[in-house]
C-alpha cells in the first residue's frame, strides 16, 4: 500500500470520518500535516488543538506515523504546498488526502495500481479519485485521460512535484504565449484560465495550491487519470469552507470499479474536458458569483432580501 498525507487544519469531525476510512485499509506508512492557529479567528485555536488531539489519539493502527504540526497559521496554499514538499522529501510516490476528502477503499486500489503502471510515464503528472461525469462513462477503460487535475484525493510522483512552479513563474515570464504549447482551444476556457492565473499572481486569490498545481500540468502538457466513478466523497461543503460553500455535483462514492479495464491508449478525452469545463468550472465561478450576492446587501433588492430571509426562517 503506497505512503498516504493527511492534512488537515481546524474540523476535528471530519477528520476523524478521514481517518475511519484509512483504517479500513491501515497503510503502513502515514504522514500528517496540520496547518496552525489563526489569532484572527475566535476560538481556532482551541479547533486546531482538538483537531491534533483526534489525529494523535485515533491514527492507532500498526504504522509508521510522521508529523508536521505548524506553530503558525500558514494558510491553504503555503499549509498543502509544504507539506507536500516536506512529503515528497522523504517517499518518492504517494496518495494525498484533505481533511474533507472521504476516500472509498476502492480509491487505494485505484491509485496503487495506476501508481505502479504509469511510473515511468512522463505523460501521466497525476491520479485522481474524483469524478465529474455525473454518470456518463468515457471511453472504454476505468479510467480516461484528462487535462484537468483534480485534488479531492489524489496521488503523484516525486518527481512530477518537483516541477511545481507555486509562483506562476512560468505565467508571469509567458503569459502571451502559455496557450500556444497547450492543450487549450477554446476561446473562453482560455479567457477563464488567463483570469485565474492573473488573480493568482498579481492578487494571491484565492489562497490555493491546487490552482498553482493544475498551471503546472498545463504548462507540461501533463495528463490527469479520472476514475469512471467516484472514488471519494468532498465531505467539506460548509459554512467552515476555506474557498466555496457550494457543492454542484453528485458526490456520492460509486463501487464496482475493480478489477480494473485499462484503456487501449493514452488520449484525451477531449468531450469529457469539455463536460468538465463546462460543467465544474464554469459553474463553480457562477456559484462564486452566487455567493457574493447572498452575501452583499448592495446587491440584490431590500425586498428580494427579505425574501430570501424569510425563505431561510
Amino acid at each position: 500500500m503506497l505512503p498516504v498525507l493527511l492534512t488537515c487544519w481546524k474540523r476535528p469531525e471530519k477528520v476523524l470520518r478521514v481517518i475511519e476510512a484509512l483504517k479500513v485499509i491501515s497503510p503502513k506508512k502515514i504522514y500528517v500535516s496540520c496547518d496552525g492557529p489563526n489569532k484572527n479567528i475566535v476560538g481556532n485555536y482551541e479547533k486546531v488543538e482538538e483537531t491534533k488531539k483526534v489525529l494523535m489519539e485515533n491514527i492507532n493502527w500498526d504504522c509508521k506515523l510522521s508529523t508536521k504540526f505548524f506553530s503558525e497559521n500558514h494558510g491553504c496554499r503555503m499549509a498543502m504546498t509544504k507539506a507536500i514538499n516536506w512529503f515528497f522529501n522523504n517517499e518518492i510516490e504517494g496518495i494525498i488526502i484533505e481533511d474533507d476528502c472521504l476516500p472509498s477503499e476502492e480509491f487505494f486500489i485505484f491509485c496503487s495500481e495506476l501508481i505502479n503502471r504509469y511510473r515511468f510515464n512522463n505523460d501521466i503528472w497525476s491520479i485522481s479519485g474524483t469524478n465529474f461525469q455525473n454518470g456518463k462513462w468515457r471511453g472504454e477503460g476505468s479510467y480516461y485521460f484528462s487535462k484537468y487535475f483534480q485534488c479531492w484525493g489524489w496521488a503523484t510522483w516525486r518527481d512530477r512535484w518537483q516541477n511545481m512552479d507555486s509562483d506562476l513563474e512560468g505565467w508571469r515570464k509567458n503569459k502571451e504565449k502559455f496557450f500556444n504549447n497547450t492543450f487549450f482551444e477554446s476561446r473562453k476556457e482560455k479567457n477563464y484560465w488567463s483570469k485565474i492565473f492573473n488573480n493568482l499572481l498579481y492578487k494571491n486569490k484565492p489562497d490555493s495550491w491546487a490552482y498553482r498545481w493544475a498551471f503546472t500540468c498545463f504548462k507540461n502538457q501533463g495528463l490527469t487519470i479520472i476514475p469512471n466513478k467516484n472514488l471519494v466523497q468532498n465531505i467539506g461543503f460548509d459554512k467552515e469552507a476555506t474557498n466555496t460553500i457550494f457543492n454542484l455535483h453528485d458526490q456520492k462514492i460509486k463501487k464496482g470499479l475493480i478489477p480494473l479495464v485499462h484503456p487501449n491508449s493514452i488520449l484525451r478525452d477531449e468531450i469529457a474536458d469539455n463536460y468538465t469545463f463546462k460543467n465544474h468550472f464554469d459553474n463553480f465561478s457562477l456559484a462564486s458569483k452566487i455567493k457574493k450576492a447572498l452575501f452583499n446587501p448592495f446587491y440584490y433588492p431590500k425586498r428580494i432580501i427579505n425574501l430570501i430571509i424569510k425563505g431561510i426562517q
